[in-house]
């Protein structure tokens, strides 16, 4: 693939994800494919959340990676400045999520690409055709309908009790993007597909233990830190902070990381049968759920909660 167009790929993301016209030039495409570890010939589907800084980074990584683009040494200013803080700014980027107290112009700050589950999920369907046309994803662990001004996001893994995997993490959260995005829709509803709403983290299914295979977090601590950040709590706080009323309709189980699902939502709506279970929770928002004495009854006991 030729430069140029790897490059256009990365603005018309730049473009998808709402940035102004000011934030799709050149440097700030480069800047995002650095960021991503995106080389000339690396499909999108090998994006990942990458951490580096500025000099010796991402300046460095535009002018190796096959882009050859050497930005005098200057121009670090106008990428920090310029081109970070605007995407910093929108959502799009965090600075030193380890370190945050580090100052902005230590030869150790760095930046890390946050959307890297939306993203990764909003354009995994376009680049196996060799494309980076983001439209609607084909959704295979989710069901995506639309009723009138209703969205619709369920959970498609019925098997395995809509257990939380990687992939359908992924797709939730470029489902609530679009559903977000669309004009016409006011209002988000969050449901289960067959017996029950969610059972809590993926620990193991085949479907999980191959895709760990093949994008493995980096080993050690920090990396089981990073997965676990980004897989359960990130994204529960962008579903928390969604412009639009959200909806958990909840039946059957809803235990473990399946409460998280729910508790991000405005409204939860239950069935009879179903049954709460908070416990192991990366997303801790129980004592603003509910009265403070309920909380701890609930912690305490850790026993299944009716409806």
């Amino acid at each position: 693939m030729k430069k140029s167009d790897k490059i256009a790929e990365a603005q018309a993301i730049l473009r998808a994800l709402g940035l102004p016209k000011s934030q799709q030039n050149e440097i700030s495409a480069l800047t995002l494919l650095a960021l991503c570890g995106v080389g000339v010939n690396d499909a999108w589907l090998q994006a990942r959340r990458e951490r580096r800084s500025v000099s010796k980074g991402i300046m460095d990584f535009i002018r190796e990676k096959k882009y050859r683009v050497a930005y005098a040494p200057n121009t670090r200013e106008t990428i920090r400045r310029q081109v970070l803080h605007q995407l910093v700014l929108a959502g799009v980027v965090d600075y030193n999520p380890f370190e945050p107290d580090l100052p902005t112009n230590s030869p150790a700050s760095g930046r890390l690409s946050k959307f890297g589950q939306l993203f990764h999920a909003r354009i995994v369907a376009a680049s196996e055709a060799d494309c980076c046309t983001l439209g609607a994803m084909d959704y295979k662990k989710v069901l995506y309908e639309k009723h009138d001004r209703i969205a619709k996001v369920i959970l498609n893994r019925p098997r395995y009790k809509n257990a939380q995997s990687r992939l359908l993490l992924e797709e939730m959260d470029s489902a609530f993007a679009d559903a977000n995005a669309d004009d016409n829709v006011r209002v988000i509803i969050l449901s289960g597909a067959g017996d029950n709403f969610c059972s809590g983290h993926d620990l193991g299914t085949v479907e999980e233990k191959e895709d760990q295979e093949r994008r493995p977090f980096p080993k050690g601590m920090r990396g089981e830190y990073m997965r676990s950040r980004q897989m359960f709590l990130d994204n529960t706080l962008r579903w928390r902070d969604l412009d639009k009323p959200t909806i958990a309709q909840v039946h059957g189980l809803c235990i473990f990381g399946g409460w998280m699902f729910a508790a991000a939502m405005d409204l939860v709506v239950a069935s009879d049968d179903a049954k709460f279970l908070p416990a192991l929770l990366q997303y801790f928002s129980i004592p603003w759920d509910m009265p403070p004495r309920k909380a701890k009854e609930i912690l305490f006991q850790s026993r299944f909660v009716s409806a």
